[in-house]
Parts: C-alpha cells; structure tokens; sequence
C-alpha cells in the first residue's frame, strides 16, 4: 500500500487477529489503542511492514532485516463466543473522494473488525512519518465482514465521494455510509 502518498507501494498491512475477550466477559479493558504505545494484553492490532528497497533480496517474513514494523492501532478484542473468533479482519486503504487519490495524498485505512463486532476508519495525521488516528468506529452489534467501497451511484448518492458497505454477518444487514464533501 502507498501509505506515503508517493504513489509508489511503501508498505504492507497486516493484522494479528488475535483472539482476546473483551471485558464483558472476563473483566478486560475494551479501549482501542492508537500509535505506537506500549500495551500488555492488547488483543489484536494493525501492522504497517516498510517495504525495503531490496525487497527481492531480504526474506518476507517477520523479524527481517529491512522490514520495519509499525504499530497502527491495536487493542482489538472478541466480543461474544464463536467458531474460530478473531479480531481485526482485513484492512484496506482508500480516499475519501476522488480528487485525493489524484493528488497522491496518503489514504484513509478501514479495518474490518470482524469479531470486535465494528469497522473502523483511520485517517493519516500529516508529516513524514506513517502515523494515523482512529476517526471513528462504527459499532454493529455482530461480525463485521469484507468491507467494500464505491465511487459510483449507490441509495440515491450519486457524487465523487467513496461510499463504504459494512456487513453485519449476524444480522443479515449491510450498512452504507458515504464520505461527505
């Protein structure tokens, strides 16, 4: 992913998908932690690995010599008891309009919680360094899925702004939310 905006490919982002409960049910603290701070006990987190420059050269696995890792957010915790529970799910990366992409702007990042039961946006804080904030969270109240995007049309919006479909697997719903200008 370019998280530098110099339209390159600079990093790649991994989650842990870890499988931590939260404090509703075994007393645990449920914040999200944001940065690089130090946490025991965390849960799951969202990983931003440097691309070297001699990536062909170096192994792709973690701890390697040139990959450096970064810690986006973490503290993602299961809510609820499942087959398999995790959380976060997958991450993406994406503009909020249009226009941003073409100017090679770092992207947002939305990360499906998957069984935290949320999403969640990131947005770039600007300087040199990959650093994001949590934007919001959109809580639902069951798993969260494959997130998808859209710049078209979709329930009546019909503009240049990126729309986001969250899934609730355990609801049988979607929810679309639309990045205003």
């Amino acid at each position: 992913e370019d998280l530098s905006g110099k339209g390159c490919p600079t990093h790649l982002l991994v989650t842990s998908h870890e499988c931590l409960y939260d404090g509703r049910l075994i007393g645990l603290n449920e914040n999200v932690e944001v940065g690089n701070k130090p946490i025991s006990g965390s849960g799951g987190a969202l990983f931003a690995y440097e691309i070297p420059k001699q990536w062909k050269i170096y192994p792709r696995v973690y701890p390697s010599p040139g990959w450096k890792r970064k810690t986006i957010a973490s503290g993602f915790k299961v809510k609820g008891f499942g087959i398999n529970p995790g959380s976060p799910g997958f991450s993406y990366t994406f503009h909020p309009h249009d226009k941003e992409s073409e100017e090679n702007n770092r992207p947002y990042i939305a990360l499906a919680g998957d069984c935290s039961q949320a999403a969640y946006i990131f947005q770039p804080i600007q300087g040199d360094d990959i650093e994001y904030s949590l934007a919001c969270t959109i809580e639902c109240e069951g798993t969260v899925g494959t997130l998808a995007f859209s710049q078209g049309p979709i329930c009546g919006i019909n503009d240049s702004s990126t729309k986001l479909l969250v899934p609730n697997y355990d609801q049988s719903k979607v929810y679309v939310f639309c990045f205003g200008e």
